[in-house]
């Protein structure tokens, strides 16, 4: 916490809230007689007269603010002085006047802070993955008047449901390793399967 640069040692003076500011009693309407203050300087502050209006006199003997040993009284005052040690102000019995404040210049705010950088762009959203190739029908008629149905997944004989022909042969391809569901299944029987038959990994 800085420290501020007047404190009243002894006396009516007074120092404002913001503690920047030392003044005659009861500033601005005017000071009292026969006071004394003793301030005390803190720290070296180099003085900013804001009023400064006590009894004249060409040796200041009656009202004087004395300030590095130095006099002040009437209407010139200790501006833009370095102050150090005590500032002491006496008022005689007499003439009395507005008074007068001494502050120090405020020291300048901090910097405002720098704003946080821009959020960086969000990355690219990653490619689309593109869609699978159309898988091929299990089955294909490779030669023969068998045929394969609207839908690609099933293989049937000629002019199915209604009666295949005679002297027929088929050759039927099938593309990928196929768990085969039978629909329906009516041929000429015999126990070789001589005549008819449908022949499928060898088997008739």
């Amino acid at each position: 916490v800085p420290q501020v640069p007047f404190s009243v040692q002894s006396g009516p003076c007074t120092v404002n809230t913001d503690g920047d500011c030392v003044q005659s009693s009861y500033f601005p309407e005017g000071y009292g007689a026969n006071e004394e203050c003793d301030i005390e300087v803190h720290v070296p502050a180099t003085l900013l007269l804001v009023a400064f209006q006590v009894e004249a006199d060409p040796t200041c003997a009656y009202d004087s603010l004395q300030v590095n040993g130095q006099s002040f009284c009437g209407s010139e005052g200790p501006d833009d002085i370095t102050a150090q040690g005590k500032i002491i102000w006496t008022s005689d019995v007499s003439i009395v006047d507005s008074g007068w404040q001494l502050c120090v210049p405020r020291p300048p705010s901090p910097p405002t802070p720098p704003s946080a950088p821009p959020a960086p762009p969000a990355p690219p959203a990653p490619p689309a993955v593109p869609p699978s190739p159309p898988q091929p029908p299990p089955f294909s008629v490779q030669s023969g008047p068998c045929t394969i149905s609207a839908d690609g997944d099933c293989v049937q004989s000629p002019n199915f449901p209604e009666r295949y022909g005679v002297n027929e042969e088929c050759i039927v391809e099938v593309h990928v390793p196929t768990a085969l569901l039978v629909a329906a299944f009516q041929v000429e029987a015999d126990p070789t399967c001589a005549y008819d038959s449908l022949q499928v990994n060898g088997q008739s």
